[in-house]
């Protein structure tokens, strides 16, 4: 039976988005094929272990530990990066404790593979290449160079584009030399996988896609076409999709209630900004996180995926596919993803 560790940025389980489900699904698919997994995840303000909202099964087959670490941005410690050559998007995730408890592990257990969930948690390779001998795959789950190029691309205010600008490079820089490092790349998408090929040419990499199980008992819901639901679902922290959404209800939701005053448009994902909360939009109903996000899904008729900026996949459009819903997206919402346009995107 091989035995894999698998490190985390953040918990799979809550799955409460893309990155979590992404997880979870290479932990579920390891173990359905005979593979003993360990995770050691950390634990952040923003992704909290909460182990009483993780079945008791998994917490035993996985025996997964967290350690708490504070990745929040200080500006002191932003300020004071800015004078040095590294990256501070990485440099937040280097934790002391994280660091003393993988050590401990991998003294007490021998493994097959370790898997680097994203790259957030490549800091410690070396930690890994000096007490284990296992072979070390890199999932990639966003080219994250280039998430940051386009957010300063799109980026008005000139201070912010020079300084979103000089986090880009440092990634990119990053990126290229940890990715050498390691014995393979797991890309999620086959966009991901040509670039990576190039940035780095002489590491095995492989496009192993995300998969998903919808349960056998959500049936499809025939839509109403005299009343159309169009649903958004996303955490709502994170910009992209913010951006996306502001921009839908401002330049593009007036237009369709003109036209089609039927239609009603159904948005949810966690901490979701309060003032949107609040907001009174005819034929707008928000619903702020929700508790079972394909049950969300299925009950509207069509996604939206406003979105400008991203790398990687979006998994909420692969689920949505999955439950037979058409999807209304951007070509940056729609990269990674083996669609042909106006047939299933």
């Amino acid at each position: 039976m091989p035995s894999v560790l698998q490190i985390c940025p953040k918990p799979p389980l809550p799955a409460i988005d893309g990155g979590c489900k992404a997880m979870y699904a290479i932990t579920q698919g390891l173990m359905n094929n005979g593979a003993q997994v360990k995770i050691l995840t950390m634990s952040t303000f923003k992704h909290p272990f909460l182990p009483g909202k993780i079945p008791a099964v998994f917490l035993k087959k996985t025996g997964i530990e967290a350690v708490e670490i504070d990745i929040k941005i200080k500006p002191k410690d932003a300020f004071i990066n800015l004078f040095s050559d590294k990256s501070y998007n990485v440099e937040r995730f280097i934790n002391k404790d994280f660091e003393q408890k993988l050590i401990e592990i991998l003294t007490k257990t021998s493994y097959d593979s370790i898997i680097l969930e994203g790259l957030y948690v490549t800091p410690y390779i070396n930690i890994l290449r000096k007490y284990s001998d296992a072979k070390i795959i890199y999932r990639e789950h966003n080219v994250e160079y280039l998430l940051w190029q386009r957010k300063a691309k799109s980026e008005k205010n000139p201070v912010k584009k020079s300084y979103l600008r000089l986090l880009a490079q440092r990634l990119k820089k990053y990126e290229t030399k940890i990715l050498n490092d390691v014995d393979g790349i797991a890309a999620i998408t086959p966009t991901d996988a040509k670039l990576l090929k190039r940035t780095v040419p002489k590491i095995p990499i492989e496009f192993i896609p995300f998969g998903i199980d919808i349960p056998e008992n959500m049936k499809p819901v025939k839509p109403n076409f005299s009343a159309l639901r169009l649903f958004h679902i996303g955490a709502m922290d994170w910009f992209p999709n913010m951006e996306g959404i502001d921009w839908f209800l401002e330049n593009v939701w007036p237009k369709i209630r003109q036209k089609f005053p039927g239609i009603t448009l159904h948005l949810a994902g966690r901490a979701m900004k309060k003032e949107l909360m609040q907001a009174k939009i005819p034929g707008v109903k928000i619903y702020g996180e929700v508790p079972d996000a394909l049950s969300f899904m299925n009950a509207n008729d069509i996604m939206i995926a406003p979105l400008f900026l991203g790398s990687g996949m979006r998994i909420k459009i692969i689920e949505a596919m999955a439950l037979g819903k058409p999807v209304i997206t951007t070509k940056i919402g729609g990269e990674g993803i083996l669609y042909e346009n106006e047939k299933n995107i």
